[in-house]
């Protein structure tokens, strides 16, 4: 079913691919910066096909990189309760009138940012929007609450140390960051939740939910002059200078290198996290080290390291490479997992692969069929409103332009197989991989 799955991903990618060839270019929708009175502004995209508004809200510096020495934890805590009462409503009369008004409200805290998603009817907007708006400003944070979320985030953390996947993701980020915020545990830990209250959560929401920490995407059956109404009467958040954070969270410019950790674990198969540093989105060579990853080991059953490693020689279940990038470091990261027997082999061919693909770099096949994939495949990215308003966000995140949605595959295909290979030799650096190895 994979392989079948893969073939007809591949299949439509080729048939949406907008080349020279193509008988008709993509075309993308406009993305228009609306700016109300007060100087707030938000990213929109109209699309009156159905009569759905999907509306993200991100803070900026809020998410768990930022949050206070010892007590980390505190954004994904408040993130996690946001729902559980506001203003007039207690935690089921919160719940039963997002029912009633067919509103999903989530939010959730990564290591850079805090995030507010709502989807809701065109004709409930301003309803829902005054729920957000009271989750945002009058939390309720009840005692009851925050002991029922903290249990469940303990909970959640205890099933981790049981699971040989969590264990070597949060064993080689620990690794790979050290003492830098990124380094933690979003959640928290025991110790941390434990230290957290609700005066803490309350004083977060006044600390980060704040106008100028705030980026807001929409898209959906909306104007621009009624999204401009929507920021200048319901998602007026703040300005208190006195509670600007003052979290300084540096960039990381230097990794560790050469390091191999061993972690026991009662089972046959042995997972194991490899990677370095990587290279940001804002570099010009962004996406010549995208196309090469692709090749690498980003592209499923195209990719060298699965056909080498699993198709050829039988010796991973899986096998995959990727860039990842936060706000403050940008890092190359890979995954095997395979039979206790198999680890070293597949760990080894692993490092001999990358290394020829340094030396040597990759073919003009393979340079044109990952173009091909990553290009045609964007629109499906796009096909949904909340594909769409997650690309909106991620714009406005990395300061790409509102011209991103034209330009992004644009870029891709003015790569040439010398930029790529070039990158490959300044960028790969298996030598020197930061391992955790995680089986018995």
């Amino acid at each position: 079913m994979r392989i079948v799955s893969f073939v007809f991903m591949l299949l439509l990618a080729t048939f949406s691919y907008a080349s020279p060839l193509a008988a008709k270019p993509i075309t993308y929708p406009d993305v228009q910066v609306v700016e109300a009175a007060n100087g707030q502004t938000a990213w929109v995209i109209e699309d009156h096909s159905l009569p759905i508004v999907t509306l993200k809200i991100t803070f900026k510096e809020s998410g768990s990189a930022y949050d206070p020495d010892g007590k980390s934890g505190l954004a994904t805590l408040v993130a996690e309760m946001l729902d559980e009462g506001a203003g007039p409503y207690d935690n089921q009369l919160f719940k039963k009138r997002l029912e009633s008004l067919a509103m999903d409200l989530s939010a959730g805290a990564g290591k850079d940012n805090l995030s507010i998603s709502v989807r809701t009817l065109k004709d409930q907007l301003g309803h829902a929007l005054d729920m957000v708006k009271l989750a945002m400003l009058e939390p309720h944070f009840s005692e009851d609450a925050l002991k029922r979320t903290r249990e469940e985030i303990l909970l959640s953390l205890a099933k981790d140390k049981e699971d040989q996947d969590s264990i070597a993701t949060l064993a080689w980020e620990d690794k790979m960051f050290g003492k830098h915020p990124y380094g933690h545990d979003s959640r928290g830990t025991a110790e941390s939740l434990a230290e957290i209250t609700t005066q803490d959560l309350r004083h977060y929401t006044l600390e980060h939910f704040q106008k100028g920490q705030m980026l807001i995407s929409i898209v959906g059956d909306i104007t621009t002059e009624e999204v401009r109404n929507i920021l200048d009467d319901t998602l007026v958040l703040p300005i208190n200078s006195t509670l600007i954070h003052t979290n300084n969270v540096p960039s990381i410019e230097k990794f560790p290198e050469n390091i191999e950790e061993h972690i026991l674990f009662p089972t046959d198969q042995t997972v194991i996290v490899f990677g370095q540093k990587g290279i940001p989105y804002s570099d010009p060579d962004f996406y010549a080290a995208y196309i090469l990853n692709y090749v690498l080991g980003g592209g499923s059953f195209q990719s060298r390291l699965m056909s080498e490693i699993r198709e050829n020689r039988g010796l991973v279940y899986s096998v995959s490479t990727s860039l990842d990038f936060m706000q403050k470091a940008s890092i190359f990261r890979g995954y095997l997992a395979t039979k206790k027997e198999s680890a070293g082999e597949a760990l080894t061919l692993t490092k001999q692969i990358t290394t020829y693909v340094k030396k040597a770099g990759i073919t003009q096949e393979e340079m044109e069929a990952a173009k091909q994939y990553l290009m045609g495949s964007f629109p499906l990215r796009l096909a949904t409103s909340n594909g769409l308003v997650q690309t909106l966000d991620f714009m406005q995140r990395f300061d790409l332009g509102t011209n991103f949605l034209n330009q992004r595959n644009q870029k891709i295909d003015a790569v040439s197989r010398t930029d790529i290979n070039r990158v490959a030799q300044s960028l790969l650096d298996p030598d020197n991989f930061v391992t955790v190895i995680v089986g018995r």
